[in-house]
């Protein structure tokens, strides 16, 4: 009627709720949001799609493009970005965000960072096409092709430049560890360590522009953190007195991953953060506190635990005895590497012999020692590391010799040092160590068999390459308790090609030494011929 007003209808309030299944939302009418499936959809006779929580984004992610560069240089770039970034990550489980997205993202804008990353990816798959390449030289290195030289050269221009105008902290901690990256992939492994030094010098500077709460500054405190406990695990007087870090910086680093453990990759990264806890936790220059020392004991129980749940769940052999061989040796060094008495290996030589066993099934299955056409870069600790420690410190002759060949026919560059070089230091000690008096082979390994005139430690291995010549200091023991003899020796020695050339007098780190070789995460552990001399 024309004289009747009627006010606006006006909508009962009510909540508004986004967390409805995905049905009721298309048809935009309200969810009771039964669980598991609504009951809306029920009475309509559907199948509910059930409940999906949207994923909030403050912007809506882009696809990567490409750096302005040339036809082979954007072949180098767009395999990194697909490949070469998660092998690279490969060595540092807290890099892979670093290294997969904000990087590539770091470079459509900074010419620094695209060179780095054109540099990586060219390294990285000219290592990729001749390890896939049946005909591979394995007495020759690989020279770096001409583009990586020339955008590495790029780069450093570029970081120069931009290092001299006001750069942010976080522009400066992300070249630190792009220069540390490039260092290793172009074999200067010392001033690697420099540039974890520096990165952690700009990350923690008191009111820093540029480094605040974020995501980012997270991600890239977790990766200098790790990086800087594997450099005080490998490397010499490191950390400097003048760093301001204590001696035990980051003793457990990484341990906490190991109670998150769920897949074989999460517990080869946590049997590697286990290893150099253990490595720096029985240092005798190392301050470590008995909790320190309570947590790292309880880690190698629950990782042991861990890795029992893994084998009944997938079954897979050769991870179970990989990881398996490397978490008995990290139990034996916990419990040895501390007391500096070599008495005390008497007491392992069951483990010992396990060890052992486990590699001899490892090789058979040729989950390790495979064809040359079949090597790849994947990460690894090595097989040479629990190979000399038997050699060197298992007293029963039977095992350690066997040890011994073994690690003679791996025929595999480890970083440092080559099976062959690592089998003509652990039979001098065998020979320096063999029992006046020897009965059958065949002894009972639990009875320890005839017993060495003395012990030998090893303290100090230089190689020269000029010479030919590797160069040991040692500690030789006669009697249990009593002071050891400081004795040297010089062994003949042929270099291989692929280590050093240029005539230096190259030393193996005390560190690394100790640990009977262990110098992290290894990408990878390429295939040689035997350079022991008299070999052909």
């Amino acid at each position: 009627m024309p004289g009747v007003f009627r006010p606006d209808r006006q909508r009962r309030w009510h909540q508004k709720t986004f967390s409805g299944c995905v049905k009721c939302k298309q048809r935009r009418v309200k969810c009771d949001e039964a669980r598991p499936h609504c009951r809306k959809c029920g009475n309509l006779g559907i199948q509910c799609p059930g409940y999906k929580l949207p994923l909030t984004r403050l912007f809506e992610p882009k696809l990567l493009k490409h750096p302005e560069c040339s036809r082979e240089e954007r072949i180098d770039y767009d395999f990194f970005v697909q490949t070469g970034s998660r092998i690279v990550a490969a060595s540092q489980s807290t890099s892979l965000p670093f290294w997969t997205e904000w990087a590539p993202r770091l470079a459509e804008s900074d010419p620094a960072v695209k060179h780095v990353l054109i540099t990586l990816g060219s390294l990285v798959r000219l290592l990729k096409d001749e390890l896939s390449n049946e005909t591979v030289n394995k007495r020759c290195t690989l020279e770096s092709p001409p583009s990586a030289i020339r955008n590495a050269t790029l780069a450093m221009q570029h970081m120069s430049s931009a290092q001299g105008r006001a750069t942010a902290a976080e522009t400066s901690v992300v070249y630190c560890i792009l220069l540390r990256e490039l260092a290793i992939w172009t074999g200067r492994q010392t001033s690697s360590h420099e540039y974890v030094l520096d990165a952690y010098n700009f990350l923690h500077t008191k009111n820093a522009p540029g480094i605040d709460k974020t995501s980012k500054a997270t991600i890239l405190a977790c990766m200098i953190d790790q990086l800087l406990a594997h450099a005080a695990t490998c490397t010499d007087d490191f950390p400097p007195v003048n760093s301001g870090l204590l001696s035990n910086y980051q003793l457990v680093n990484g341990l906490e991953r190991v109670s998150a453990i769920s897949t074989w990759n999460d517990a080869f990264d946590g049997i590697s953060s286990l290893l150099q806890a253990v490595f720096r936790a029985t240092c005798p220059y190392i301050l470590s506190t008995d909790t320190e020392l309570g947590y790292i004991l309880c880690t190698l129980k629950l990782f042991d635990d861990k890795l029992q749940s893994l084998r009944a769940q997938s079954g897979l052999a050769c991870d179970f005895l990989h990881l398996q061989v490397h978490h008995s040796v990290a139990q034996i060094m916990f419990n040895t590497l501390s007391q500096r008495d070599e008495w005390i290996y008497d007491n392992y030589q069951s483990e010992f012999w396990s060890i052992l066993e486990h590699i001899k099934r490892l090789l058979a299955a040729k989950c390790i020692m495979r064809s040359n056409s079949e090597t790849s870069l994947q990460p690894s600790l090595g097989l040479i590391p629990p190979l000399f420690l038997i050699a060197t410190k298992c007293r029963h002759l039977h095992v350690r010799q066997q040890a011994a060949h073994i690690l003679h026919d791996l025929r595999r560059a480890e970083r440092v040092w080559t099976s062959c070089m690592a089998t003509t230091i652990a039979r001098f000690v065998i020979e320096e160590e063999k029992p006046v008096s020897l009965v059958s082979n065949n002894a009972d390994v639990t009875s320890g068999g005839p017993q060495p005139h003395r012990r030998i430690r090893l303290d100090e291995v230089v190689y020269s390459n000029e010479e030919c010549r590797i160069v040991l200091a040692y500690t030789a023991f006669s009697e249990y308790g009593a002071e050891g003899e400081h004795c040297t020796a010089s062994l003949p020695f042929a270099p291989h090609p692929s280590m050093k050339s240029n005539d230096e007098t190259c030393s193996i780190s005390r560190k690394v030494l100790r640990h009977c070789g262990y110098s992290g995460i290894l990408l990878l552990t390429p295939r040689i011929e035997c350079h022991c001399l008299g070999c052909e």
